[in-house]
């Protein structure tokens, strides 16, 4: 459970905490992970860069559905938005809650492997699976025996090893593989879209992203299986707020659920759209952000010419983003402020205005 490791590659957006036990948090409040670089301990600021919960923790994970992963002396368990231990188990792994759940690692008695245990700490599907994903749509997709299934919230089988099911179920169909092209199909093992397309994509926001077989360019259809936005993208690309991100001829736009351009081509890459806000790579001067109009709000200064050597700039999540600027890890708001970081990154070499 290496977050610092997890943030750089996968570019995780933080999920937002709900009340906590403690009297002192008296509404919502959004939490994010954060070290000490002196003790190489792990607290948590709010959004305006405030410790909340002090550096205590040998690693720890964004908050999800109200707890949180972490790594105390005692090993691995999950904390409240107080901070309070509230699960601590002999886990190996232990990942976010999702749908109330959340995917463990641990031995009980012969059985080692994934299981799930609930928010009180209660091991409710037991840990016989080689492999386990997090509960989506009230469903996860595990492997057992090297056959992958798929469970629900109580560990009972509800489509079973050899119907053709790959990845995720997300609005009701999760994608099926027959001879070689993909399809959808329902939570009763029904195909619902026959299999013909080249590559397809979860179903976001009613649509799904797909590549039909005689083309190389992607559109969407609907859950009738309809193309509703013809084939014109050269990547794939979900439907997140509405907006859509696509390619064409090199240059980067967005298009609306009708398949309109709302936001220009340009060479500038771009990122999808969260919290309003889309991450923009402009080359030679670094990353910033634009809203749903292509209105630039923060200017590209993020990471310059350290683009290519491993910097970022993620998605904004509960009024942060999480980037990483010559070399250093931060968090920005909305403004463009820094609310908190390892250094003052403009006394960094090379830094200009």
């Amino acid at each position: 459970m290496k977050v610092l490791k997890f943030v750089i590659i996968c570019l995780f957006v933080l999920t937002a905490a709900h009340c906590g036990q403690s009297q002192k948090i008296e509404k919502k409040m959004a939490l994010f992970p954060v070290e000490d670089l002196e003790t190489s301990k792990w607290g948590y600021i709010d959004s305006t860069g405030k410790l909340v919960i002090g550096y205590q923790f040998r690693d720890a994970q964004p908050f999800s559905e109200g707890l949180a992963g972490v790594r105390t002396e005692e090993g691995l368990g999950y904390i409240d938005e107080a901070g309070n231990v509230v699960i601590q188990g002999d886990f190996d792994e232990c990942e976010p809650f999702s749908e109330g759940l959340a995917k463990v690692k641990i031995k009980v008695g012969p059985l080692h492997g994934f299981g799930y245990i609930n928010k009180s700490g209660d091991l409710v599907i037991d840990p016989e699976f080689a492999l386990a994903n997090e509960f989506s749509d009230g469903l996860a997709e595990v492997r057992s025996g090297g056959k992958y299934l798929y469970i629900d919230k109580t560990g009972t089988i509800v489509i079973e090893p050899g119907k053709h099911y790959q990845g995720p179920f997300s609005e009701g169909l999760a994608k099926v593989r027959i001879d070689n092209k993909w399809g959808y199909g329902n939570k009763t093992s029904e195909v619902v879209i026959e299999p013909r397309f080249k590559e397809a994509y979860p179903f976001s926001e009613g649509l799904a992203c797909i590549k039909i077989e005689s083309g190389d360019k992607y559109g969407y259809i609907n859950k009738k299986g309809e193309v509703v936005i013809e084939p014109l993208s050269e990547i794939a690309s979900d439907f997140s707020e509405g907006l859509a991100r696509i390619k064409i001829d090199n240059k980067f736009g967005f298009i609306d659920k009708t398949g309109n351009i709302v936001i220009g081509l340009q060479k500038n890459e771009i990122a999808n759209f969260s919290d309003g806000m889309a991450a923009i790579y402009v080359k030679g001067s670094g990353m910033g952000y634009i809203d749903k109009t292509g209105k630039v709000l923060i200017e590209p200064q993020l990471g310059k010419v350290w683009y290519e050597s491993g910097d970022f700039a993620s998605d904004f999540s509960n009024g942060l983003a999480l980037v990483k600027s010559h070399g250093s890890l931060c968090y920005i708001n909305k403004s463009g402020k820094f609310v908190w970081k390892y250094y003052d990154w403009t006394k960094a070499p090379g830094y200009q205005e």
